[in-house]
């Protein structure tokens, strides 16, 4: 598993935005930056984390009603990168079974993992990846 080790280096991204671009998400990270004291550690609260964690973690199903903190904001981080990673592997395995079907149908020797113009990714594709016990 060396090689996936070595993709993983290259494939950066997370299912959180890096910056923040509607004006109510400005509005929100303006507010954040004024409620922080310097030198003030205090526990996670909703009103602590940037918009795009705030919008992930419910998008992930943490309840902002809950009377449990939201995880803080490095732990979003790595859950963003970990989902979207997770979401890739998936992906990619739908890619490499359809592609794997198409080649059944006609030998290629230069089989190559990508789909090619105007081919999508159907609901069955997908499904068929998490069928795979190599996700």
């Amino acid at each position: 598993e060396d090689w996936y080790m070595a993709f993983a280096e290259v494939r950066q991204g997370s299912f959180l935005a890096k910056d923040t671009a509607t004006q109510e998400d400005r509005q929100w990270e303006e507010t954040r930056r004024n409620m922080k004291k310097p030198g003030s550690r205090h526990q996670t609260n909703w009103e602590a984390l940037p918009a795009s964690s705030v919008q992930f973690l419910h998008w992930v199903g943490f309840d902002q009603r809950s009377a449990l903190p939201p995880p803080n904001e490095e732990t979003t981080q790595a859950l963003g990168f970990l989902g979207y990673d997770f979401m890739g592997k998936i992906v990619e395995k739908a890619i490499f079974l359809k592609c794997l079907s198409r080649q059944k149908n006609s030998v290629d020797p230069d089989f190559v993992l990508e789909l090619k113009g105007g081919e999508q990714l159907e609901v069955e594709d997908i499904e068929r990846s998490l069928a795979d016990t190599n996700v």
